[in-house]
């Protein structure tokens, strides 16, 4: 590297941050840390300074995002990025710098937290949303409008606070959109179900979940929002920006509570210890702070640079990092026989728990950071939450590291593996297969599938073990001496778990389809396909295009569908199934023929009698669809008491607007 030329070296570094851009900005991935990208971006910033003559105009240090022309949506005043700082020192020159640009005038800044998720842009028309963009290149983005009105936060009227308030003919306003650490965990868990690939953290999520083509999806992906700013504060009649973000709460915006008024960087500092210590107590992630001079008119007075202001920037905390080894690589074989190499790691404490295993993907991830057995490495949890190599520590190797090959055979059963087309996993193609085998059967029995109490890993191993089970039916064949026969399992404990087996048996063909794991088959699409075919016959003789024409049934799901119920051994299991007299039929069906089917509901206020989700339940029966948006599309309006501004949306759109005795008079 030393004998690079800097014509050389920034060239490199250019490539290598476009790389990452495109692959953060434009795919919700990333492969390296905040820091190490920080501490790129420093580097080719600083020789960029130094040898002028080989900075370009589409430098990373020069554009916002990953440079490329952006989306449909155009942001009349660009959405900008902001400088940020690791060090004390840095902040303080800020400091310095913002009260050297106001010649010695009174400084205060606001200190808010810096929220890990998705810059957006949302606009209001005389108090109506009317568009969602993401930033893209700062001056074009993706129109998200669809999508960004399926998040609960979002308001799609702005509020007046009271008699005297105006709420301005066009705003603009910036937020960010994110995922609450708890949703993040449940997503995951599906994913796993579903033998998908786990996102790395809540900000990849949440960026992956807002592109979504499906905006029921994106209702789905609960998603959160708080706003921070307007985009030009002319003719709100505030000065400051404390005073924009009381404005934006008045409005009935979701506004993060957790801001200060700061008069100096000791202020500030104090302000970030403070929340450094609090801040896994929260559901959402952060990332740092953001530090805003206060006065709008001196921002004015300080201007901006190319790509971000002169009068905010960010100062980020470090992710908790901890230099462990990885003792051994060994392969974990999923439900649908995918093979995940996972790290077993010398046990080492980080972000309040005690960490020895971290997930590696895949073999392509491993190759890219030459990760090896006995290697020592640095880790971090990804988004707080999963353990992550972050680099290889190459220095400390004593030669005898084993670089780690995916295997050309299954671990557990032998057979030859392959990987999947057009992506970078392999698979283990025999659905025999033990691993496979117990992963399916700990999922039947899970508590989003049959919830049968008492049957976990660990006794499912022991049945498993002892050859008492070997598929799902034989759940249902046990009796209370063979369970008796296990370890710590006594006749009380015997009895409890066969109660619970035969009360799984009216779970109904919803869970049912959960729990046979056909692949890409997760509990929603279960229950949706329950719902539309009424029983197991109906399903297992339905042609593809009937299956595709559900709305919320892709393509791919169908042909999943369709290609399990051809399989003779999955038919046969189910056959079993019945004979032991598990329900197959839907707990709740839609009915085709109603005059709702395929209408379109929106609900607000409160019923008189009936519950929300009760009434929904009675259209999703009938074949209506129910949507959380008034739009052109909507075929009633079902609104009770404190309707807001969904009722007026639907009033100005001449959307019918039913009560809840038309309601029912309508349904029955």
């Amino acid at each position: 590297m030393s004998e690079q030329t800097p014509k050389k070296k920034i060239e490199e570094l250019r490539d290598l941050l476009h790389y990452h851009n495109e692959l953060y900005y434009d795919n919700g991935r990333n492969e390296i840390s905040d820091f190490e990208y920080d501490k790129l971006k420093a580097e080719l910033a600083g020789l960029e300074e130094r040898y002028p003559e080989f900075k370009k105009d589409d430098s990373p240090t020069q554009i916002v995002g990953s440079g490329k022309s952006g989306g449909s949506a155009h942001h009349i005043i660009p959405m900008m990025s902001m400088d940020n700082t690791y060090d004390e020192k840095e902040l303080a020159l800020f400091d310095s710098r913002v009260r050297k640009g106001l010649d010695g005038e009174d400084v205060e800044y606001v200190v808010e937290l810096k929220i890990d998720g998705l810059a957006v842009s949302l606009i209001y028309e005389n108090g109506k949303l009317t568009r969602g963009a993401t930033r893209g290149n700062g001056v074009f983005g993706d129109d998200v409008t669809a999508n960004v009105k399926m998040i609960e936060d979002v308001p799609l009227s702005l509020r007046k606070k009271d008699l005297f308030s105006v709420i301005p003919q066009h705003l603009d306003l910036r937020g960010e959109v994110y995922l609450k650490k708890s949703n993040f965990t449940e997503i995951n868990k599906e994913r796993e179900r579903l033998d998908l690939s786990l996102f790395a953290n809540p900000r990849n999520a949440a960026a992956g979940s807002l592109k979504l083509k499906d905006s029921e999806m994106v209702k789905n992906r609960k998603l959160s929002l708080w706003l921070y700013s307007v985009a030009s504060a002319d003719g709100l009649g505030v000065d400051r920006h404390s005073e924009v973000l009381q404005l934006l709460s008045d409005f009935g915006c979701p506004v993060n509570p957790n801001y200060r008024v700061c008069k100096n960087v000791a202020e500030i500092l104090a302000f970030r210890d403070e929340w450094e210590e609090k801040r896994n107590e929260l559901d959402y992630e952060i990332d740092g702070l953001v530090i805003k001079v206060n006065n709008l008119s001196q921002h004015d007075k300080l201007g901006q640079t190319a790509k971000s202001p002169r009068w905010a920037i960010s100062y980020k905390y470090e992710a908790e990092k901890a230099e462990t080894k990885i003792n051994n690589i060994r392969i974990q074989v999923g439900k649908t026989g995918t093979l995940t190499p996972v790290a077993e790691l010398e046990p080492v404490f980080l972000s309040g728990s005690t960490v020895s295993n971290a997930n590696l993907h895949n073999d392509e991830e491993i190759s890219r950071k030459d990760i090896r057995i006995g290697d020592f490495v640095i880790i971090e949890k990804a988004g707080e939450i999963i353990p992550q190599v972050i680099n290889v520590l190459p220095e400390k190797r004593a030669g005898n590291e084993i670089v780690f090959k995916m295997p050309k055979f299954c671990p557990v059963c032998d057979t030859p593996v392959k990987k999947v087309t057009d992506g970078v996993y392999i698979k283990c193609l025999n659905i025999s297969c033990p691993a496979q085998i117990k992963a399916r059967l700990i999922y039947f029995a899970s508590k989003p599938a049959m919830d049968i109490d008492g049957l976990g890993p660990a006794v499912i191993e022991q049945f498993f073990a002892k050859n008492l089970i070997n598929d799902a039916a034989d759940i249902y064949a046990l009796t209370i001496p063979q369970i008796e026969s296990l370890e710590r399992m006594a006749l009380k404990s015997a009895q409890n778990l066969i109660n619970s087996i035969e009360k799984s048996k009216e779970r109904g063909l919803e869970r049912l389809l959960a729990a046979i794991s056909i692949p890409l088959v997760g509990t929603g699409a279960a229950r949706i396909i329950a719902r539309n075919f009424g029983n197991l016959e109906r399903l297992q003789n339905a042609q593809l295009e009937k299956l595709e024409k559900i709305p919320e049934i892709g393509p791919k799901v169908a042909e999943q569908v369709v290609d399990f119920f051809a399989n003779e051994k999955n038919c046969a299991l189910l056959n079993r199934l019945k004979e032991f007299g598990v329900s197959v039929e839907a707990k709740s069906i839609v009915d085709d023929s109603h005059q709702i089917s395929g209408k379109i509901f929106v609900l607000t206020g409160t019923l008189p009698t009936l519950k929300r989700n009760d009434a929904k339940k009675m259209i999703e029966e009938r074949g209506g669809k129910v949507s959380g948006s008034v739009s052109k599309k909507t075929d009633f309006l079902l609104a009770g008491d404190a309707a807001g501004s969904k009722l007026t949306k639907a009033e100005e759109l001449g959307i019918k607007i039913i009560n809840e005795e038309e309601f029912k008079n309508l349904i029955n």
